[in-house]
């Protein structure tokens, strides 16, 4: 019995994914399948301001270390879960 591969031409709900990365071992699957909207946004917003510093260093208006400046996600996101999870090996 074959195992389901990641397809939106066959399965409609792979339709509906918003940021497909698939992998690259069989079967194919969407590791991203739970990014909704807002997960999106945030990252097209990270991407393009990206971008736009690269732009600004091909221009000589930035340099790399403007890339690479820490980020201020903590003063953007008063509120946020974080999870570790620990376990031990046999």
């Amino acid at each position: 019995m074959p195992l389901p591969v990641w397809n939106p031409k066959s399965n409609p709900r792979d339709w509906t994914h918003l940021m497909p990365i698939l992998t690259p071992a069989y079967p194919s699957m969407n590791s991203s399948y739970n990014v909704g909207q807002p997960q999106l946004r945030r990252i097209m917003d990270e991407l393009n301001e990206a971008c736009r510093i690269l732009q600004g260093i091909s221009r000589g208006e930035c340099t790399w270390a403007n890339l690479f400046q820490g980020s201020d996600f903590f003063k953007q996101h008063r509120h946020y879960l974080q999870v570790c999870v620990l376990a031990c090996g046999k």
